[in-house]
């Protein structure tokens, strides 16, 4: 793995975001119910970006767009409407599971990054070893020994700092679910907005059961 170019990896996504546009516009017009269009949304519209973001990061930009086509398709222009962190909540909660993309983006390219630098021989290896970034990072990591010119190398010191290493009973799967957790928690530390409007109105009720 080669740490890409600023140039190269906005032109990647922009041609990524530019089919995931016309595949959306293509099954707009389908009749689906809302558990059915998040489920394509995930399928099928964001298929190749899953993919993407374990070799190229997205910037902010690129998240904020594919937010905005993932809602766009989901709601079908329709007047009531949920925030995205209600449906981004677990179905045990009331939400719909809607993948944050923004922290599945991150959680690939991390687990990446972490199974490459445990290969022998890879220059991903070299240079992790070299950051120490191949062991259990301290909290607050020293970002500033860390290259300007590779932002998401420091964003990985910076946010794997809250993530243990996975042991050595544990599948990279269930890493990656540890990862994306962590990451989705970090992130909405001090936000209230994911609670859901009728939990917030009716506090007394078990909304997890119902």
């Amino acid at each position: 793995m080669t740490f890409p170019r600023i140039k190269s990896v906005k032109d990647s996504w922009a041609g990524v975001l530019r089919s995931v546009r016309a595949q959306a516009q293509k099954a707009y017009a389908q009749t689906l119910c809302l558990a059915q269009r998040i489920q394509y949304a995930h399928l099928c519209l964001l298929a190749k970006i899953w993919y993407l973001a374990q070799i190229l990061p997205p910037t902010k930009e690129h998240v904020q767009q594919l937010t905005t086509m993932c809602t766009w398709f989901i709601w079908q222009g329709a007047i009531f409407r949920v925030p995205v962190s209600t449906l981004q909540l677990p179905k045990e909660q009331g939400g719909w599971a809607l993948a944050n993309v923004d922290g599945k983006c991150n959680m690939l390219l991390y687990a990446r990054l972490w199974c490459l630098s445990t290969k022998d021989n890879s220059i991903t290896t070299k240079l992790m070893r070299k950051w120490n970034l191949t062991r259990p990072i301290a909290n607050p990591p020293n970002v500033h020994s860390l290259p300007t010119r590779i932002p998401y190398i420091r964003q990985y010191a910076l946010d794997m700092a809250y993530v243990s290493p996975p042991g050595p009973q544990e599948t990279i799967q269930k890493f990656k679910t540890r990862l994306y957790s962590a990451l989705l928690q970090k992130a909405n530390t001090g936000n209230s907005t994911s609670d859901l409007r009728i939990a917030r109105k009716y506090p007394g009720i078990a909304w997890q059961r119902v």
